[in-house]
């Protein structure tokens, strides 16, 4: 009977490997609140804790379907950004957070369908939750051990940044960007943990750049005032400002398309 209740204690079903799946992630998140000073994740660990509180009410439906949707949503922005810095060769910090945060979700969307399904037997597919979490702590290795072999790739600049410009907190730092250039090249940098843009619809510019990234877009524009956003849909309300070209003989070509990128 004390073997039963032993095991009992350490037995997990989807219903707890949920729990474990977003506490992991409120870990990650109280991590960028603490260091970072991050907002965006303040909310995002304010959302899920209130999900898991929810899951005291009413049987749960309301709770599990709240975590289901914000880890869909969190893992959808990381897990893209985290192989976009794999494959442009980021450094450890820029592939760790994003590759963490979006296993973890990917395991908490996964346990949120699973245990919406067995909320009538709670000890259905409890093998398969088993094998899940198993299977996730050997990812979460692999995935470390893959960010230590990432070499940062090195790139020679072809001509120097005019213009550096930074997103954090959803927002960019600065909503006022003044150049005498007809050539220019922004060099964005974003801290937040989803992917931003910088977007000119009047010169065809549309630099994407996931979190923890720097890329950097060179493109000709005539003088005048220009008003630049993030396209990520709800972002433009709150992330918008005005880049002004003055006048200014350089020689440059004037023109109103972008004209190459490049990654730093």
């Amino acid at each position: 009977m004390e073997l039963t209740a032993q095991r009992s204690s350490f037995y997990l079903n989807w219903h707890r490997l949920l729990s474990l799946s977003v506490a992991g992630n409120l870990m990650i998140l109280i991590y960028m609140v603490v260091v970072r000073q991050d907002m965006l994740a303040l909310a995002l660990g304010g959302v899920l804790l209130l999900g898991l509180g929810l899951r005291r009410f009413r049987k749960g439906a309301f709770g599990v379907f709240l975590l289901g949707l914000v880890s869909a949503d969190i893992a959808i922005w990381t897990v893209s950004g985290a192989i976009n810095n794999f494959l442009n060769g980021e450094a450890v910090a820029a592939l760790i957070l994003p590759a963490y945060l979006g296993l973890v979700s990917l395991i908490s969307v996964i346990a949120a369908a699973a245990t919406w399904i067995t909320r009538h037997d709670p000890d259905r597919g409890a093998s398969v939750a088993q094998f899940i979490s198993q299977l996730g702590l050997i990812l979460l290795v692999l995935t470390t051990l893959a960010t230590f072999l990432v070499r940062p790739r090195l790139v020679t600049a072809t001509r120097p940044v005019d213009i550096q410009i930074m997103a954090e907190n959803m927002g960019f730092e600065q909503t006022e960007l003044i150049s005498q250039n007809n050539q220019i090249t922004v060099q964005f940098t974003n801290r937040d943990l989803w992917w931003h843009t910088f977007t000119i619809d009047e010169l065809g510019v549309d630099l994407r750049v996931p979190m923890e990234a720097k890329r950097s877009v060179t493109f000709t524009a005539p003088p005048g005032t220009y008003h630049f956003y993030c396209s990520i849909p709800g972002h433009a309300s709150i992330m918008q400002g005005t880049l002004i070209i003055e006048e200014h003989s350089n020689g440059s070509p004037a023109g109103g398309i972008a004209v190459g990128s490049a990654d730093y």
